[in-house]
This record gives C-alpha cells, sequence and structure tokens, in this order.
C-alpha cells in the first residue's frame, strides 16, 4: 500500500505568512511552534512512516506566534468554524453568511484565509439548474489547540 505524505507551507496572504501546514489525512491538531521545529516534526513523521511504524493520522497547523494565531482566528472567524463544524458543512456561502447574518463578501474573505490555514476545506461543486458553488467542510471532527512557550 502506498502512502503519501503532503505538505504545504501556505504564505499566500500576509496574515499567513507564519502559517505552516502538515497534512496526513485525520484530526487536526494546532500548535505553536518555530518554523524550524515544524520540520523537525514532520521529518520525524515521514521517517517513521516510511519504516513502517504506524501513527495515527493527523494534521499539524502550527502558528508561529500567538499573534499570527490572533490574526487568522479572530472571533468571527472562529464563530465560521464553529457553525461549519456544529452543521458538519455548507453547500454554499450563501448559505452559510444567511445561518450567520453576515454579509457574502465578509464571509468569502474569512473562509479563504480559514481554508488558506488549512483549518476548513472549500471545494467546487457543480448544482444542477445552480451552476457552480462553492462548499464548505470541516477539516476534522475536532481540532486541539496547544501552546508551547
Amino acid at each position: 500500500m502506498e502512502r503519501t505524505t503532503e505538505m504545504k507551507v501556505r504564505k499566500t496572504l500576509p496574515v499567513l505568512e507564519d502559517v505552516l501546514v502538515a497534512v496526513i489525512s485525520g484530526p487536526t491538531n494546532t500548535k505553536f511552534q518555530t518554523e524550524e521545529d515544524f520540520f523537525k516534526e514532520v521529518t520525524q513523521n515521514v521517517r517513521d512512516r516510511a519504516s513502517g511504524k504506524r501513527l495515527a493520522p493527523i494534521t499539524t497547523i502550527s502558528f508561529a506566534s500567538v499573534e499570527a494565531l490572533v490574526a487568522v482566528l479572530s472571533p468571527k472567524r472562529t464563530e465560521l468554524l464553529t457553525a461549519v463544524r456544529k452543521q458538519g458543512g455548507f453547500s454554499s456561502i450563501e448559505s452559510l453568511s444567511e445561518r450567520l447574518g453576515r454579509d457574502r463578501a465578509g464571509v468569502s474573505k474569512d473562509l479563504k484565509a480559514l481554508n488558506q490555514a488549512g483549518l476548513l476545506n472549500m471545494n467546487e461543486a457543480i448544482h444542477a439548474g445552480h451552476g457552480k458553488r462553492i462548499e464548505i467542510m470541516p477539516t476534522a471532527e475536532k481540532m486541539r489547540l496547544e501552546l508551547v512557550i
């Protein structure tokens, strides 16, 4: 059985300069760590998997500082994450913005930042008679935040 590990470093939005994402499908673990520690951990996980050691699947999202976390997880964005997780997903940005009583443009901007950080998934889907829509799905059922200072 072939195993693949996908590592993504996303720096496309100014807010996300200090957010690193390693995806090894499974639950999400969010924590603060230096870029050096992030790559050491990912490298060790890849070595462990290559040697046949079984590891629980996990997605690690590391914030280099508290400021980077706060820039990504504003109160409005946290509200979006909570709504998506509780609902199990939304069929469109419009349905999510209606649920939260927010304008579509603001919700769309916040969703893009959360997607870039790896905290939720956005997928284009074709809906018969309605054209293309963006479906929003949670990355994981549960997320754990770990702060190491």
